[in-house]
């Protein structure tokens, strides 16, 4: 059908502000749709901490040559995220009886995902039934419509969505409301017989309103112990008659954030005092719900890595153009540290010159990771010294961790020094 292709590019446009339900997340998903949704996941557990990969244990030493006009950006950069869209999980009965959504523009597209669900006797996970557009009535201020008919231009069943991406909208229904239902509120009904107790996930993708949730962390990692500062705002004034922020972990676990509203602003500041352990990168998920007094809700969503301090990078060494890692080893595995190595040029700037990688497995306690950078590339870069480090990152490569960012200038040349690194 020739529809398709657009519907799908509608619907991944959908998925770009939404929570996508890929293979294996549809429950972790969608546990947590409710304002005040339950502090943590019984039944969830923290993963183990994972040394089993096999890893190289020797050491390795890698020197990347970098363009002298190249931008880098140094330190912690701030998350930021827009939404247009908000999802919620309702049961069966609701949908008999009929979902309250809202839409403050106009054709907004809609989504309903089966997700799974606990039997109550065996609290064995049951999957809902798939729904198609032609099972659901829309109803609003102009009238009743089924979502299939003809003033419902782009829709996309089942098994529509399923062929054309099955990662992503599996047992997805989804259609667009018509021009001639405008904005505001309307309610979704289905007439299909469904258990009450079997759960779905209604998406609702506002395309074409002008009022976005905006949402920003003030970087991208953070380790156990450290504070989550989150300011998120709809991109027009309205009051807020509710609002929610909850920290989710990869493996179903969630934890409501405590945020206050000043002057129409969400604000958080929050340490981070839950257990963190999760596998090798994989990433947590700050979730942000506010809702409007008139009943339009945003839900927005910031990736961010959590991690525990299982290395810390305690100071530099440099002198006579060799550098050392001074680190304090809290847990057995590989760790990497990175330098950014500038140089000066025939004009008298500094420039980047280098990237040294310098990797090597440590057991607990303070070592020194010497980082090795490889000269004759340096030369080759045409830069003349003196050598300077700019910024150095440590990794944790068992955990697939990002750890720690320091920014100073370490010079390769002279009398030799140890700088302490600042926590960035």
């Amino acid at each position: 059908m020739k529809f398709i292709p657009t519907i799908i590019s509608m619907t991944v446009a959908v998925a770009l502000t939404t929570p996508v339900l890929a293979k294996g997340d549809q429950d972790k998903a969608t546990k947590a749709t409710k304002m005040s949704a339950p502090v943590m996941a019984a039944s969830a557990q923290p993963t183990t901490d994972n040394t089993s990969l096999k890893l190289e244990r020797e050491t390795v030493n890698f020197t990347q040559i970098l363009q002298p006009d190249e931008k880098l950006v140094f330190g912690e950069s701030n998350q930021k995220t827009s939404s247009k869209s908000y999802y919620k999980r309702v049961s069966g009965a609701q949908l008999s009886k009929g979902v309250e959504l809202w839409a403050d523009g106009s054709e907004a597209i809609v989504r309903v995902t089966p997700v799974a669900s606990s039997d109550g006797v065996q609290k064995s996970q049951q999957m809902a039934p798939a729904l198609e557009p032609s099972d659901f009535d829309v109803i609003s201020k102009v009238g009743a419509v089924n979502a299939k008919s003809a003033t419902m231009s782009l829709k996309a069943d089942s098994q529509q969505m399923n062929d054309a991406y099955p990662e992503l909208f599996k047992n997805t229904a989804a259609f667009k409301l018509s021009a001639d239902m405008g904005r505001g509120a309307f309610s979704l009904k289905t007439h299909q017989k469904v258990a009450d107790n079997a759960q779905y996930m209604v998406h609702v993708f506002d395309k074409n309103s002008q009022v976005t949730l905006n949402a920003e962390v003030s970087r991208s990692h953070f380790k156990q112990g450290e504070s989550i500062n989150l300011n998120a705002l709809l991109s027009k004034t309205s009051e807020i008659s509710d609002y929610a922020v909850e920290l989710r972990a990869p493996d179903g676990r969630r934890w409501d954030v405590p945020a206050k509203m000043q002057q129409q602003k969400l604000t958080t500041q929050w340490p981070i005092n839950v257990n963190v352990q999760s596998a090798p990168g994989e990433l947590w998920t700050l979730a942000v719900t506010m809702k409007a007094a008139n009943g339009l809700e945003r839900v927005a969503e910031v990736a961010i890595d959590l991690n525990e301090q299982t290395a810390k990078l305690d100071g530099i060494q440099a002198m006579n153009g060799k550098a050392n890692a001074q680190l304090s080893i809290a847990k057995s595995g590989r760790y990497e540290v990175r330098a950014w190595v500038y140089g000066r040029d025939s004009s008298g700037k500094m420039v980047p010159a280098v990237l040294a990688h310098s990797a090597s497995w440590f057991e607990p306690g303070q070592v020194s990771l010497p980082i090795v950078i490889d000269k004759q590339r340096l030369a080759r870069t045409g830069l003349l010294p003196p050598y300077q480090i700019r910024q150095v990152k440590l990794m944790d490569q068992t955990r697939l961790a990002a750890l720690q960012t320091e920014v100073n200038d370490w010079t390769l040349m002279g009398k030799k020094r140890k700088e302490i690194s600042r926590s960035k």
